[in-house]
């Protein structure tokens, strides 16, 4: 689990998820690199490589934690007006259904959902920065009826949407078929477990955070390229260069399901599954059918419905990715400033109070310590050496070279000899 904590901190999953979007800020040609198919794709990756160490339990906790960040990171990107926060919403959704796979056993399939998501959402990322740099906004609500004014991208555009929303023949319907039927699959059999009924929650789910890709997609797809123009009047759209819409038509065209598998059924008959040791899943025949009228109703859904007041608390649930950032805000963030202003102010009185005495405490015994040396230790030696010197001068004085001086310091000292001995 320590090591599943470092993919949910690299693939933006629940409740880390919240940097991915902030992560916006970049040219969107590096979002489309970064959220596609490289950064955020390493923690997928990683857990692929270590799916065989999982315990059961593990990869049960890590099939829920994709299931949540599906249906909220679905949820986050309904009412968006950020075109960029849109898709970068989807890919925390899509990142989620691709770890619940790695929980459900789906190894082969996960990694094939990241394969098309790759194609589909970098060309919906140029696409966006297309359209961004036509209208000189990333508001969709300052868009609208650019189909005419940028055909190219609003086709491109529109074939990578389909493929994300799981649209028939398109790529994301092969791969999302594959996760939904292999965890409905996966769910019945640990169905048979005491109490495992509650676990046909998590194929619930994916299939609803499907259904909601549909319908924020559809969303999008209006306030984009439908209605009425709402950019400024001074804006005069164009398409863009072929440099720019060359990479977005390739894109689209890889987003199509026939790169993936002939039969645009059962994905299992494609290339990318015969790269692996496949365990073939019995899907349900009744779920192809749900997932294209669930895509199709939420779709028309998404397209006819009307924009909520960013006010009410529906749009303020998404707009604010489920108030998860406030909840951080109380639960995390004030506290550890609270502690933080506690320490600075117990380091201010306290430790600074003891740091600051034992400094002033240190200069009183160097300048103890600086007159000791100076008078007393300097002092006796001073001392020495001018009694030293002086007794050298007059040690001196007796050895002068005078005969008289000599015979009468012997008869000195013979006197005092003698006084000394009688």
């Amino acid at each position: 689990l320590c090591l599943f904590m470092g993919c949910v901190g690299k693939s933006a999953q629940f409740p880390l998820l919240t940097w991915l979007p902030n992560a916006m800020e970049g040219p969107t040609p590096v979002s489309a690199l970064l959220h596609a198919a490289t950064m955020v794709a390493a923690g997928i990756f990683l857990l692929a490589r270590i799916h065989p160490l999982l315990s059961p339990d593990a990869l049960l906790v890590i099939a829920v934690v994709g299931t949540i960040t599906a249906v909220w990171g679905g949820y986050s990107a309904l009412f968006q007006t950020d075109i960029k926060k849109v898709l970068a919403f989807s890919t925390v959704s899509q990142l989620g259904l691709m770890v619940a796979a790695m929980g459900t056993g789906q190894v082969s399939a996960a990694l094939f959902h990241l394969l098309t998501h790759a194609f589909f959402k970098a060309g919906l990322f140029l696409s966006a920065g297309a359209v961004i740099h036509a209208v000189h906004t990333q508001n969709m609500l300052e868009m609208g009826s650019l189909r005419t004014k940028l055909p190219v991208t609003f086709w491109a555009y529109t074939t990578c949407a389909g493929a994300l929303a799981g649209l028939p023949f398109f790529s994301g319907f092969l791969s999302k078929e594959v996760i939904l039927g292999g965890a409905f699959a996966w769910a019945a059999r640990e169905a048979t477990m005491p109490g495992g009924g509650l676990i046909y929650l998590i194929p619930v789910l994916l299939l609803l955070s499907s259904g909601l890709t549909a319908l924020y997609m559809a969303r999008q797809w209006r306030l984009v390229f439908f209605g009425q123009s709402h950019y400024n009047a001074s804006v005069h759209p164009h398409e863009a260069d072929p440099l720019m819409t060359g990479p977005m038509i390739a894109l689209a065209v890889l987003s199509v399901g026939f790169w993936f598998s002939w039969n645009p059924l059962p994905a299992h008959e494609g290339w990318f599954f015969r790269l692996f040791p496949v365990v073939e899943t019995e899907t349900a025949g009744w779920l192809a059918p749900a997932s294209v009228v669930l895509a199709g109703v939420a779709g028309w859904v998404g397209f006819r419905m009307n924009e909520p007041d960013q006010s009410s608390f529906r749009a303020r649930l998404s707009v604010q990715y489920g108030f998860l950032d406030e909840l951080y805000e109380i639960a995390f963030i004030k506290p550890i400033r609270q502690l933080s202003a506690r320490l600075y102010r117990f380091d201010q009185r306290r430790v600074d109070g003891v740091v600051d005495g034992l400094g002033t405490s240190t200069v009183v015994v160097a300048h103890i310590a600086g007159w000791v040396d100076r008078y007393l230790v300097d002092g006796i030696v001073t001392g020495l050496v001018w009694v030293a010197n002086r007794l050298g001068r007059l040690t001196r004085s007796a050895q002068n070279g005078r005969v008289q001086s000599y015979i009468a310091t012997a008869v000195m000292v013979l006197l005092v000899l003698l006084w000394w001995l009688l």
